[in-house]
């Protein structure tokens, strides 16, 4: 018991120190965009497949200055989407799109007045949508980027503006709702192209 209470002392020691120093920097942010994936066939001549959605995202970066003006550190994304595909019969139907990121980021601080924020990493990308009595499931992980320009990072809230990038490799799984369908698999590639805004609040 007294170990763990000396190693929970020394931790609130540091991370003190850290907040004290301005050596941390921390935010959650929250975004939203107009976003187009496209699901290209690998097996398949097959035309591409799009989703297009409006997105919302919470994402929240922590990097720790260097001596020089670079800072490291780590964020997580996760944005989810909804709008129309025309993943069934080349129809437009609703559909829902779910993506994450998680990685290593670095951010270079200009005057205090912009912030550069860079970050990649392992993704995962989710889709479901239907259509009549059909429903379809895709669903896949791959590498992704993240860059963004936060303007006055020191103000308590801060605009951004940045832009997305992903590709993830997996399987389109497809078919009528009845139990007693036969389902289909396609192996596909999904690619995420996205330009968004928001707003961050720092500390």
């Amino acid at each position: 018991m007294k170990k763990k209470i000396i190693v929970i002392s020394v931790l609130l020691l540091i991370t003190s120190g850290l907040f004290a120093k301005g050596i941390y920097n921390g935010n959650i942010q929250l975004t939203g965009s107009y976003n187009t994936n496209e699901l290209q066939y690998i097996s398949t001549t097959a035309p591409t497949l799009k989703i297009d959605t409006i997105d919302f995202g919470l994402e929240t970066w922590h990097t720790f200055k260097l001596p020089i003006l670079l800072e490291v550190g780590f964020m997580f994304d996760l944005d989810m989407g909804f709008g129309s595909t025309n993943l069934i019969a080349e129809e437009w139907n609703i559909g829902m799109n779910l993506y994450g990121l998680f990685g290593p980021a670095i951010a270079i601080n200009v005057l205090n007045i912009v912030k550069f924020n860079f970050a990649l990493g392992p993704t995962f990308d989710f889709t479901i949508t239907t259509a009549d009595d059909t429903s379809l499931v895709s669903y896949g992980s791959g590498f992704g980027i993240n860059f963004q320009t936060l303007f006055f990072p020191l103000s308590p809230v801060s605009p951004i503006f940045g832009y997305k990038f992903a590709a993830a490799v997996g399987e389109m799984i497809y078919g009528a709702d009845s139990k007693t369908a036969e389902l289909y698999t396609e192996q596909i590639i999904s690619l995420k192209n996205q330009v968004y805004l928001g707003i961050s609040f720092n500390w």
